[in-house]
């Protein structure tokens, strides 16, 4: 069965929708005492109660927090196989292979670009934490047939509304500048407020952000100038010029620098040592470093565990409920939005859908694998040549009628009475 997908557009030359004119550096209808979103992030002064350097996109990927949320989500939207499915009439599901949408979800987005569905569905992942929005323009043939999902950066994308709909902006990779509707546009949405266009987590974590630049930056430039010995020689009061040079020398040749930090300084005679310690302010801030960890956490919806944030060392039981929590409540509605989004524009008109393989965030070790599939084969609920797919290996004969564990024998004949066996040949039965 063909992929039945068709362009939704006329057959006549587009007309281009006329929008009202919008505050924007080309049209800068703002007010200076309360100015617009687009002038406090062009003069770099982003929100005035923030703290700390300015926070963006780019920069809070700086920030090793930042990175490794983005980076969790986004590697596990794009190693989850996205598959495409199609119902039948007894209940079950049988997986599509051939199609359209099957390959260009599962190989190559756009036949004969360089970008694979893997980094694809990464990019998505990556727009949609940092930005709140990820966008790919659906192209079609001359016959409105499927071709592509060309990406869109989200930066290069402005949203307009006209009766009702949306019409998108786009800047593309070539300098052009194109208006898609709303139905040839995959537009996923993250979490908003009023549905339209999704919210940066930037914008609501920037004092978090802002904060663990400062402390970084903080770290960064006491390691550089590294001229904080572990203690202080105190002289005494008389020193001549060539024990003041002595004591310039000694100290720049032994305790500056990053590789000498920490060192003791000695100088002239007659010293006396005073150890150096770290103040409670100093002490606070190591403590401070790990709570904007875990408060930039909250916003990307990842417990600290995953990215090795967390002092804590309850792994076991305690550790794996937790990240069962974060797949299912947290992560889970991720995916649900991709595959609505795509559902909704690429499958409207098919019977074919999409969906992510859920089970394989439950990879398990070899054992408890096959602890699971020995229940689910004994109950029926999985059949033995199904249990040998998802290892690779070739059917076995018989296999593909399910089993119950009582006597091992097809499930159809549960039930029936069996017939004694026939005493052997040549041998008498002796009555009681």
């Amino acid at each position: 069965m063909a992929w039945p997908l068709f362009s939704s557009r006329p057959t006549a030359e587009r007309r281009e929708p006329t929008f009202a004119a919008s505050a924007s550096l080309e049209n800068p209808s703002t007010s200076l005492s309360n100015p617009a979103a687009w002038l406090t992030g062009w003069a770099g002064m982003g929100d005035v109660d923030a703290v700390g350097p300015a926070v963006t996109e780019w920069t809070a990927m700086r920030v090793s927090t930042v990175h490794a949320c983005v980076r969790l989500i986004s590697g596990l939207i794009a190693s989850l196989p996205l598959n495409v499915y199609r119902d039948q009439d007894d209940g079950g599901q049988d997986r599509v292979r051939d199609s359209v949408a099957a390959r260009l979800l599962d190989r190559v987005i756009y036949p004969g670009r360089p970008m694979t569905a893997f980094t694809w569905r990464e990019l998505v992942g990556t727009h949609l934490m940092l930005w709140g929005n990820a966008y790919a323009i659906i192209r079609y043939d001359l016959a409105g047939r499927v071709r592509g999902l060309e990406p869109v950066m989200p930066w290069r994308v402005t949203i307009l509304r006209h009766q009702y709909r949306s019409w998108y902006q786009c800047q593309l990779e070539d300098g052009s500048t194109e208006t898609i509707p709303h139905d040839e546009m995959l537009h996923f949405v993250g979490p908003s407020f009023e549905g339209l266009k999704g919210d940066a987590r930037i914008a609501f974590a920037q004092e978090a952000i802002a904060l663990a630049r400062t402390f970084a930056q903080e770290a960064g430039h006491a390691h550089e100038n590294a001229t904080r010995p572990s203690g202080v020689v105190e002289l005494p009061p008389s020193l001549t010029p060539e024990g003041a040079k002595r004591m310039k020398a000694q100290f720049d040749g032994s305790n500056t620098g990053r590789r000498n930090a920490g060192r003791v300084v000695y100088v002239d005679k007659d010293s006396k040592f005073t150890a150096v310690k770290m103040t409670p302010l100093e002490l606070a801030t190591l403590d401070e470093r790990k709570l904007q960890a875990e408060i930039i956490c909250q916003y990307f919806d990842v417990p600290p565990h995953l990215i090795d944030a967390s002092d804590q060392t309850d792994w076991g039981t305690g550790v794996e409920q937790k990240t069962l929590a974060f797949l299912k409540f947290r992560f889970n509605k991720v995916l649900c939005c991709i595959e609505a989004e795509l559902n909704a524009k690429l499958f409207a008109d098919s019977v074919d859908y999409c969906e992510f393989n859920r089970d394989a965030m439950l990879a398990m070790d070899a054992k408890t694998s096959a602890e699971v599939a020995q229940i689910e084969i004994f109950s029926a609920q999985l059949l033995p040549n199904e249990a040998r797919r998802r290892k690779r290996r070739p059917p076995v004969p018989g296999g593909d009628q399910p089993l119950i564990n009582s006597t091992m024998i097809p499930l159809a004949k549960a039930g029936e009475s069996r017939t004694p066996p026939a005493p052997a040949a040549g041998k008498q039965t002796n009555e009681a």
